[in-house]
């Protein structure tokens, strides 16, 4: 069973995972940004702030649902989007890292 099915989610209910037009707009126009070291920085610096703020989502509402129905799902959120803070904090470390080299490069010429 997939993802969407251990969810409770059946396949026509896709559109959930669909992003607003706006923030789909802005993750396309970041994506587009020259030079591509930017593009990644900027892209990583907004996916670690997104996650941080699920992840600050779930927890306090994991702790305020404590002994209630639906306690279970906010808590394996809480940890599913604790792993995604320190996946997305190595990408952004790494995307900065690229860009300031890049930034350094074209200084030098």
């Amino acid at each position: 069973m997939g993802a969407a099915g251990r969810a409770g989610l059946g396949v026509s209910d896709l559109s959930l995972r669909q992003l607003p037009p706006e923030a789909d707009a802005l993750v396309k126009g970041l994506a587009e940004t020259a030079p591509p070291e930017e593009a990644a920085r900027l892209l990583a610096n907004t996916v670690n702030r997104a996650v941080a703020s699920l992840h600050k989502l779930a927890r306090d509402q994991a702790a305020a649902r404590k002994g209630q129905k639906d306690w279970s799902s906010w808590a394996k959120l809480a940890n599913a989007s604790r792993n995604a803070v320190l996946s997305a904090s190595m990408c952004r470390e790494i995307a900065n890292q690229m860009a300031a080299a890049a930034r350094a490069e074209e200084e030098r010429t």
